[in-house]
């Protein structure tokens, strides 16, 4: 560990403790922490760091650097890790065109973050997004993948959705009979059941690579 002796005896001294009154609090033999301040002993163990850590009231990573972590977090740091490669895998959805205009089949794909499209959502595909949606977050030339459903939820989301000619995507949820739209269409906000086609929730946003 770099620079370990020269650290610990530094904290030692801010801290008013002599080589006894160190060996004492921390458990850690006399002959053992002025070996480590002369240098003559070079390689501690992470259980001698933490002992001496913790005598001096200073976090372990005072002497491991940016690579040392306090006990017990090992495994949650691995997790993290695991969690985070796994954002990373991507897998890629069909292309169909855009909010307004979709095609049935394509050649076109984009690459998306596998983890944020559900388990099982095979028949979703992603739209380009033509206008900005600035209360979803979402941009022109963004893309967002849609999974293909029939009615709104009361909970409600973002749906794709025809309300006459129009095709759009607005936040839309139900109210018994009724459909609930923001921001409205053509107008209106409320519509009956009937008058509402939904082709599709939104599952995902983002701006991808296209191939």
């Amino acid at each position: 560990m770099e620079n370990f002796g020269p650290t610990l005896r530094d904290w030692r001294k801010r801290r008013g403790m002599s080589l006894d009154e160190l060996a004492r609090a921390s458990g850690v033999s006399k002959n053992y922490i002025q070996g480590f301040e002369t240098e003559r002993k070079l390689n501690p163990s992470m259980k001698i760091v933490e002992q001496l850590s913790a005598a001096l009231g200073v976090p372990v990573s005072t002497f491991t650097g940016e690579l040392g972590m306090p006990a017990g977090s090992l495994a949650e740091a691995l997790r993290e890790l695991s969690e985070r490669c796994r954002m990373m895998e991507t897998t890629s959805v069909p292309l169909r065109g855009t909010v307004g205009e979709v095609r049935e089949h394509t050649a076109e794909y984009v690459e998306v973050p596998m983890a944020r499209v559900k388990e099982g959502s095979r028949d979703v595909y992603a739209l380009e997004v033509t206008e900005p949606l600035g209360d979803e977050g979402i941009d022109a030339g963004d893309y967002v993948v849609i999974a293909p459903e029939n009615t709104v939820t009361e909970g409600g989301g973002l749906y794709l959705i025809k309300v006459g000619e129009e095709q759009t995507l607005r936040r839309a949820w139900r109210v018994g009979s009724h459909v609930h739209i923001r921001p409205g269409v053509n107008g209106t906000t409320v519509f009956q059941d009937e008058a509402v086609k939904v082709v599709g929730r939104v599952v995902l946003g983002g701006r991808w690579r296209q191939f």
